[in-house]
Formats: structure tokens, C-alpha cells, sequence
């Protein structure tokens, strides 16, 4: 096979592939420095958690300084984060814990219902309800870390489940029990 037709095999296949994920997420831009990437039904969804993060008490902290924040959080629906509920990327960067920051990824899956869908497995071998509320709290935490540069990386998810608890406490329901300093990510166990 000659190599432009090699080359243009590859062209087309990336095209393609660029067309077919056009098509299902669409991007939308919510603030400033904020951006949606969804299919449009997911998209009302997303609109929906982040109002509701921003009518609590924890969540309009949280998003305060995200949006005040040069970075720019990306919201993804991603079919692919239903297993962990949801996932936060940050770059890996000098700028994470020195006050600068960096811009943040988030991920879940949005098509998760709002009660029922997973639990948390706790160190003392309890199960603890987990909303997409929750989870969302939960991860906004990590992306304000990121996005502000107050990344601590052995108490990142312990910090993470502090906002969640404090958010748990607004709505007058049982809060996450393992918050240990060291290994805590150890106790996450989903059910989805």
C-alpha cells in the first residue's frame, strides 16, 4: 500500500472517530471558566447537580472559588464512570499545591439515578448511602483543590469526603465514617 493512501487511510479514520464524538457530546460553556461536555440530555443534568451545589452551603464555597479560579473545570459525562462514580484529573504540575493551580477534568457518569445507585463499603464494614449529589460535592472538592493550587496529595481524598460529610450535615443524613489520614482511599469500596 502506497503511503499517501496509508495516510489518508489514517485521515479518514481519525475524522471519523472525531465525528462520532462530536455527535455525542456537545460542548457548552456554563461561566467563565467553567465548560460542559455532554450529550444534551446529560448537559440538563449537570446544570441540575451544579445548581443544587450552588443552593448548599458547602457547594456554593466550593464553587465560589472555582469560578473565581483562572483555570478552567471541564464536566464530562463519561459512560465509563460508573463503576467509581466519578473521577477528577488534574495535570500534573509544580502548580498544584503552590496556590497556582491548575485546570481540572471531571468525569462521572451522569445518567446515574439521584438515590439508590451506589453505597460506600466503611472500615467498620457498614454501608453508607452515596447520591449523585454526593458525588458530585465530592468531586468539585478535588477540582477546587487542583484548580486553586491547594492539592495535599496524602490527604486529597480525605479532604474530598470532609466537604461530602459537610454537605451529608445540610441534609440531616449519615456522613462517611473512615476519614483516616493514611489510606483512606483504601476503604472505597462502590456497589454500584
Amino acid at each position: 500500500m502506497a503511503f499517501t493512501t496509508r495516510l489518508i487511510l489514517i485521515f479518514v479514520t481519525i475524522l471519523s472517530a472525531q465525528i462520532g464524538f462530536a455527535a455525542s457530546n456537545v460542548q457548552f460553556k456554563y461561566r467563565e471558566n467553567v465548560i460542559i461536555n455532554a450529550p444534551p440530555a446529560q448537559q440538563q443534568r449537570i446544570i441540575g447537580l451544579l445548581k443544587t451545589a450552588e443552593a448548599s452551603i458547602v457547594g456554593r464555597s466550593l464553587l465560589v472559588q472555582i469560578y473565581s479560579s483562572p483555570h478552567i473545570l471541564t464536566i464530562e459525562h463519561s459512560e465509563y464512570a460508573i463503576n467509581s462514580a466519578g473521577k477528577t484529573l488534574l495535570s500534573l504540575s509544580r502548580n498544584l499545591d503552590n496556590g497556582v493551580g491548575v485546570d481540572a477534568l471531571l468525569k462521572m457518569n451522569f445518567d446515574l439515578p439521584d438515590t439508590g445507585s451506589h453505597e460506600v463499603y466503611e472500615c467498620n464494614g457498614g454501608r453508607t448511602a452515596f447520591t449523585a449529589a454526593m458525588n458530585f460535592i465530592h468531586e468539585l472538592r478535588h477540582a477546587r483543590d487542583g484548580m486553586t493550587g491547594q492539592f495535599i496529595g496524602h490527604l486529597f481524598e480525605k479532604l474530598a469526603v470532609e466537604s461530602e460529610n459537610l454537605y451529608r450535615q445540610e441534609l440531616s443524613v449519615s456522613e462517611r465514617r473512615c476519614l483516616r489520614d493514611d489510606e483512606d482511599h483504601a476503604w472505597q469500596i462502590w456497589f454500584p
